[in-house]
């Protein structure tokens, strides 16, 4: 399994949705995040993925993109490399008019009805403006959508 740490991008000061590629509207890498995802090589029997960021539960070898072992202490994280090889350009929350869609959208983990789904979504806004600079707009756009208050 090689796991690839995200870089978070912030949202370049735009609030709206543009009918552009990515990598021309998010340029402004903000975060080194020790959250990733993973690769698994084939040919496993019985491999089991429980969620999303868990990459196999009877996988045994591991290495980082540079190609170092690793002994990850958790299967959501592990220490950001140095100077990766390789890594995701993680574009969590675009503007906030695509931010608020995708919490609309739901959760990777949570369903609506779970109890921790509510707590998860004030965790998600304030990642928003810890990414991103807060200005009255965005906070508008998002009390809107989200029909909540923010502080």
């Amino acid at each position: 399994m090689i796991f690839f740490n995200w870089i978070l991008y912030n949202d370049n000061d735009q609030v709206n949705y543009e009918n552009r590629s990515l990598l021309e509207r998010f340029t402004k890498p903000t975060m080194n995040y020790n959250q990733g995802k993973s690769f698994v090589r084939g040919n496993f029997n019985n491999l089991i993925i429980p969620s999303t960021h868990i990459p196999g539960i009877n996988i045994y070898n591991f290495c980082n993109s540079n190609g170092g072992i690793i002994y990850p202490s958790d299967f959501f994280g592990n220490k950001f490399e140095k100077d990766p090889k390789a890594f995701i350009k993680h574009f969590y929350t675009k503007t906030a008019e695509e931010f608020c869609n995708k919490i609309n959208k739901g959760h990777a983990h949570f369903h609506r009805n779970h109890s921790s789904y509510k707590s998860s979504i004030k965790f998600r806004i304030n990642l928003f403006f810890s990414l991103n600079k807060k200005t009255k707009e965005k906070v508008n756009i998002l009390e809107k959508c989200l029909k909540t208050k923010i502080s």
